[in-house]
């Protein structure tokens, strides 16, 4: 709705500059209002009078202007309206912070990397219902692929105005585990699996 507005000043705005500039205010006149008089002539503005109403016309029409692509900017970050979505994006990668948890297990194992892939996804995918709910429903995030491969792991995000990112997750360590005491305090029995990660964030499609 917001740049439904924004280019209803740009259209009237542009609207009134262009009546300011190339019709003539004597014609425009006679056309719409000289029928009111009995006698036109005597009640016709002076040129002076119609000098003022065009450079009101083009004054009000620039600021139309000047006022739509202000309410664009304002709503989307864009002059035109259109929906910056990187902001979204961005938000999604702090959410994934520098580590995810890929398992919780008794002991110590080793990990299955296509496990890993999955609970990336699966926090990708939330994230990114989480921050078009709550953050940017404007930006019309979607995890679209992931791909991956030697530890770095590549998700097709598309956007409002068919918009493309990728989002670069990679795994900068093994996994670690954290450990937990059992509810008396003594024996260790349960260890979170962490993976440490950095994200990135590119421009077009992966």
């Amino acid at each position: 709705m917001a740049w439904f507005i924004g280019w209803f000043l740009i259209c009237s705005g542009a609207l009134f500059f262009l009546l300011g500039i190339f019709v003539d205010p004597r014609s425009l006149w006679e056309a719409t209002a000289s029928w009111k008089y009995n006698n036109p002539d005597a009640n016709e503005p002076s040129d002076a009078e119609f000098t003022s109403r065009r450079a009101l016309l083009v004054i009000g029409g620039v600021v139309l202007v000047c006022f739509g692509f202000g309410a664009n900017h304002i709503a989307s970050g864009n002059l035109l309206g259109l929906t910056n979505s990187r902001p979204a994006l961005e938000a999604v990668a702090r959410k994934l912070g520098s580590s995810v948890e890929v398992g919780t297990g008794g002991k110590i194992e080793p990990v299955d990397m296509k496990h890993v892939s999955d609970r990336l996804n699966s926090a990708v995918t939330d994230y990114v219902r989480d921050v078009n709910t709550h953050g940017y429903p404007a930006a019309d995030l979607s995890v679209d692929e992931l791909q991956s491969a030697d530890n770095v792991y590549s998700f097709n995000v598309s956007a409002a105005h068919a918009t493309h990112y990728c989002l670069v997750v990679t795994a900068t360590g093994p996994v670690q585990f954290k450990l937990f005491l059992d509810g008396g305090g003594r024996v260790p029995s349960i260890y979170d699996y962490l993976l440490p990660i950095s994200s990135k964030i590119l421009d077009g499609p992966c």
